[in-house]
C-alpha cells in the first residue's frame, strides 16, 4: 500500500507536469501570434506614417523656392523604409529558414539607382545591363551595406562608392558574374 501511495503520488506529479507544460505551451502559441499580429500592424502604420511623411515634404517641395537637396534626401530616405517595411514578410521567411529566392530579371541600372537615391555618394556606376537575380535579396543586403559603409566611415566625409559591374562574358557562354561593391573609403 506504501507503494501503490508513492506510486500514485508520482503519477499525479508527471501528469500535473505534463498538464502544465502544454498550458504553457498554448499559452506561447498564443502570444506568438498575438506578437505577430500586433507586429504586422505597427509595420503597417509605420509604412503609412512614412508615406503620409514623404507626400507632405514632396507638397511643400512643390511650392518651396529654398535648398531642396536635404528635404529631397529625407524623402527618399522614406520612401527607401517603406520599402523595407514592405519587405517584412522576406525578413521573417528568411530568419525561419522558410525563404525561396526568386530569380528573376532585373536592370542592374535601375536597381543600383533605386538602391543610391537620396545618399551623397561619393562615387556610383551602375552597369547598364540586365541579369537574372533575386532582386528582393539583394536590395536588403545592399541596403545593409550602404547604411553600414554610411554609419562606419569618416563623419565629415565618408566617401561611399556604390558599383555595380559584370565581368566580360564569355563568347561561348550565356552567364557572366555580377560585382557588388560597396566601400567607404575613395
Amino acid at each position: 500500500t506504501f507503494f501503490s501511495v508513492f506510486y500514485f503520488f508520482i503519477a499525479f506529479y508527471f501528469k500535473r507536469a505534463l498538464v502544465l507544460h502544454y498550458l504553457t505551451e498554448l499559452q506561447l502559441e498564443s502570444n506568438l501570434e498575438a506578437s505577430q499580429k500586433a507586429d504586422s500592424i505597427l509595420n503597417h502604420s509605420l509604412k503609412n506614417r512614412m508615406a503620409d511623411a514623404a507626400g507632405e515634404v514632396e507638397i511643400f517641395l512643390d511650392t518651396y523656392q529654398g535648398p531642396r537637396q536635404q528635404l529631397e534626401k529625407s524623402v527618399a530616405s522614406l520612401r527607401q523604409g517603406m520599402k523595407l517595411c514592405q519587405q517584412r514578410q522576406v525578413y521573417l521567411k528568411m530568419m525561419a529558414g522558410n525563404y525561396r529566392p526568386r530569380m528573376l530579371p532585373c536592370d542592374l541600372y535601375n536597381l543600383g539607382t533605386s538602391l543610391a537615391s537620396g545618399r551623397r555618394l561619393f562615387r556610383q556606376i551602375f552597369s547598364r545591363t540586365w541579369a537574372k537575380l533575386d532582386t528582393v535579396a539583394c536590395e536588403m543586403i545592399l541596403e545593409n551595406a550602404l547604411s553600414n559603409a554610411f554609419k562606419h566611415g569618416c563623419p565629415e566625409d565618408p566617401g561611399v562608392s556604390f558599383t555595380i559591374s559584370v565581368d566580360d562574358p564569355d563568347e561561348d557562354s550565356p552567364e557572366f558574374q555580377v560585382v557588388f561593391r560597396v566601400t567607404n573609403r575613395p
